[in-house]
């Protein structure tokens, strides 16, 4: 087989194999975007994404135990990223998540012409914010590994919460501070590890003060 012979065939399969990622995607796609399909809301629509305590437990559990070394440097990332913003993962290991949308409309369901003059428009076509549930699809952050990554999911999850760091001989200990409350020190060698246990645990007890349209 001729060298041009081998660069088509390989060629052709990495285009076999994008346009099955793209399928794959969109089937993805679709499904988390039915139950919202052609519903606008006249307000910021309620965060349809729940957490699930369960969930969040096994995964608490797996990183800290010392056995689950290759679990983290391969999927946990991903497996954080689909449990707390209840997304999907995609062909490329994004992170395919819903997220909410405007845009001006009429009652007729039409938006505005860009060449239109706001001074013109009729009582009739005065254009009104609508928003619709989307889907987006977001690169997936280290926030085992990353201190900063973990910094913003806690963030993310729950605004209003810091933390306090200690530095030991064996690691740094981490536990939050949300509003009065104070959590467990938390001990699992880095300090970003640390810093997603100390949120799941804060997570699987308090679910329902997550964050509404929390992002990854």
């Amino acid at each position: 087989m001729s060298l041009l012979s081998k660069v088509r065939i390989i060629l052709e399969r990495k285009k076999q194999k994008l346009v099955s990622n793209y399928g794959s995607d969109a089937t993805i796609v679709e499904e988390m975007l039915r139950p919202y399909r052609d519903k606008k809301y006249n307000d910021v629509p309620p965060d349809p994404r729940l957490i699930d305590p369960s969930r969040i437990a096994a995964l608490r559990e797996r990183l800290a135990s010392q056995y689950s070394y290759r679990w983290r440097d391969l999927e946990a990332n991903n497996e954080i990223a689909e449990a707390v913003f209840a997304g999907r993962r995609s062909k490329n290991d994004g992170l395919i998540r819903l997220i909410y949308n405007s845009a001006l409309e009429n009652n007729q369901g039409h938006g505005p012409p860009l060449t239109v003059n706001p001074i013109s428009w009729k009582e009739t076509d005065r254009y009104f914010r609508k928003y619709y549930i989307s889907v987006a699809i977001s690169s997936v952050r280290r926030y085992i590994d990353d201190l900063g990554d973990a910094e913003h999911l806690l963030r993310s999850v729950y605004p209003s919460c810091g933390y306090t760091m200690m530095y030991g001989a064996a690691g740094r200990r981490v536990r939050l501070e949300c509003d009065g409350e104070i959590g467990p020190w938390i001990d699992a060698g880095s300090a970003a590890r640390s810093l997603i246990i100390a949120t799941f645990e804060r997570l699987e007890r308090h679910p329902e003060q997550a964050a509404a349209w929390r992002e990854p």
